[in-house]
């Protein structure tokens, strides 16, 4: 028998995880009549089919006002997200008609599992029916995500349309003309966020500018339809596509795209604000707070969420001190960080030699990986540069997972090498492909355990914070033992520990822009456009989002040491590993429950023996 809890194995009844939850939910429906009735079971109502009919239909919901015009299995919408208040608030009301019923669930008759959906469902729907509240402070022009859905995903959607399909050109030339519509109520949220004292920054506005100027540029190009998509039209639906498609370019997008970039004129720039952060918009700190909980399913405090970044800084910089003196340098970390800039060695000559470095990390880990995992994913993986269109825009990468049978990828940036060290090279890929982001978004693609909601869950608290704990893990294997390679790892740690100090300190305290960006330059080897870049997206662009990567690693680690501590000698570090993965993509509160009960099943089967 194992000694936890005060010497005490503890077996509870199999309803007590269930408590919880239905505690967790009633205090969301304590208003509702209904609620009542979801504390126990109803002999002709089956509770694991009402709560996958919820989160079906609540799937379905979300999806239609989602950045991405694509489903999983590849269908292409007909419109764009409607981002009006009226779109808004109509998703908040059909959330709260959807929570009435998650209200009316008999929760203690559900598995474990629908328990965890439960709680992801809840948080899902009280997060867009808090929305509303927020719609004035929220920008949908930014130079970070502003143009995305224009630029990126619409080409894509576009592209994947069947012309030859029955009502093909139709759904072609809807998507197309609706674009239109998008553009149009981007200007129209602007013009009256102006109204209200809302106005976007200074700073972002040059960058604004020019991604919208350029996309009126490319709109020909980016609607162009290749001559090989046109076999198995008629003549007249190929003459109708083309001439539409050209009457909607100039008739409908481009005024569309005039008037944006008027209402973002010389009148607009000159009464925007110096500036950054929400802090200065009247109920600012109160969209502070509900990004925060959204981005990182935490309910913690900016100010704690700041002094947690200091103290973590403080920790990291006394590390790379002394691997620093490990390596004979007496200078400064400034100083340490120009030598390192000059020595070839952490730079590659070629694409060819990234690839091979990347790789020979890869090949490192992958003989230790059963040591640590009971479960590895079926899909290969691999490095490939990324297309040179797409690298302007970028740092360094990013991983792509392909669908089912697909190899996944982690697509490098091959250009400007000679600006793109390699120092933290270890790190990265490590986080980036296994055992990072491969091992749990092919993991979640595989397992047809988890119903479509589960599968499509995306929280980035959850998949930074498994990157950079599997980064942290390949150290601990002892992949990243040379010491620069150690000094990359701190360095990358450091990264987003700063994240946390200039997210919050430019949305919270009044940072100012110089501020902020002599903070990370002082303490990241970021350079000065990438720093640039950086403070816009946390003040801008996305706040709030980039807190996720330190506190979820910090979460999953302290969740380790939980699970450690309370099963001590049979604590299996491959069954933790696999508890954090099994069940798809979690909101951080609620891995913590299922870990708890993981340790309690443990803990129970250890009392049985």
């Amino acid at each position: 028998m194992r000694e936890t809890f005060g010497g005490r194995g503890l077996l509870l009844p199999k309803w007590a995880d269930a408590a919880l939850i239905t505690i967790a939910l009633l205090a969301t429906c304590v208003d509702s009549r209904v609620a009542a009735s979801g504390l126990g079971s109803s002999p002709d109502r089956d509770p694991a089919g009402q709560l996958l009919d919820i989160s079906e239909r609540y799937l379905s919901l979300s999806q239609t006002n989602d950045d991405f015009l694509r489903s999983a299995e590849g269908a292409v919408e007909r419109f764009l997200p409607d981002r009006s208040l009226k779109g808004i608030e109509r998703l908040g009301n059909r959330a709260r008609l959807l929570l009435d019923e998650l209200c009316g669930i008999a929760l203690l008759d559900l598995s474990h599992q629908d328990q965890l959906t439960a709680a992801l469902l809840q948080r899902d729907l009280e997060l867009l029916i808090e929305a509303p509240e927020h719609y004035w402070l929220s920008f949908d022009v930014t130079p970070y995500s502003g143009g995305y859905v224009l630029n990126v995903e619409l080409a894509r959607a576009l592209n994947a349309i069947d012309l030859s399909a029955p009502g093909g050109v139709d759904h072609y030339l809807s998507l197309f003309t609706d674009s239109g519509r998008f553009i149009a109520d981007l200007s129209n949220k602007l013009e009256k966020q102006r109204r209200r004292d809302i106005l976007l920054p200074k700073a972002v506005i040059p960058r604004l500018r020019l991604i919208y100027s350029g996309l009126r540029e490319n709109l020909e190009q980016l609607a162009r339809i290749e001559p090989s998509r046109l076999e198995g039209l008629s003549l007249d639906q190929a003459q109708r596509l083309n001439r539409e498609t050209s009457r909607i370019q100039h008739e409908i997008i481009f005024p569309a795209l005039d008037h944006l970039m008027s209402v973002l004129g010389d009148d607009y720039l000159a009464q925007a604000p110096e500036s950054l952060g929400l802090h200065q918009y009247p109920g600012g700190n109160a969209y502070y707070d509900y990004l925060i909980r959204r981005e990182t399913s935490l309910t913690l405090t900016p100010d704690q969420i700041h002094q947690m970044g200091l103290e973590a800084l403080a920790t990291i910089q006394q590390e790379m001190q002394s691997v620093r003196q490990q390596l004979g340098f007496t200078g400064t970390a400034e100083e340490f960080h120009r030598k390192l800039e000059g020595e070839e060695r952490f730079y590659a000559s070629t694409p060819d030699e990234v690839e091979r470095r990347y790789l020979a990390y890869i090949e490192r880990i992958e003989s230790h990986l059963p040591d640590y995992f009971l479960r590895v994913p079926q899909a290969p993986y691999g490095v490939k540069r990324a297309s040179p269109l797409v690298e302007q825009g970028m740092t360094y990468g990013y991983y792509q997972g392909g669908a089912a049978g697909e190899k996944a990828f982690y697509y490098y940036n091959g250009s400007n090498l000679e600006t793109r060290s390699l120092i933290s090279a270890g790190f990265l890929i490590y986080h980036e492909l296994i055992p990072g982001h491969h091992f749990h978004l092919a993991l979640v693609r595989e397992n047809q355990q988890l119903s479509a909601y589960r599968r499509g869950i995306s929280m980035t608290a959850f998949s930074e914070g498994w990157a950079n704990y599997a980064a942290f893990l390949a150290r601990e294997i002892g992949m990243l033992s040379d010491p620069y390679d150690r000094y990359g790892w701190l360095l990358s740690n450091a990264y987003i520990s700063v994240r946390l100090v200039v997210d919050t300190g430019l949305n919270h305290k009044g940072w100012s822009l110089q501020e902020a960006s002599n903070y990370m330059l002082e303490n990241t080897n970021a350079d000065k456009s990438e720093v640039a870049a950086e403070v816009l997206r946390y003040s801008v662009d996305i706040p709030a989002q980039a807190l996720s990567y330190k506190l979820g690693y910090d979460k999953i680690r302290e969740l380790r040491q939980t699970a450690e501590i309370a099963l001590g000698e049979d604590f299996d570090l491959r069954e933790f590993h696999a508890e954090v993965l099994s069940s798809g993509t979690l909101a951080l509160p609620v891995l913590e429950r299922h870990i708890q009960w993981y340790i309690q099943q443990e803990i129970n089967e250890g009392v049985r023996q």
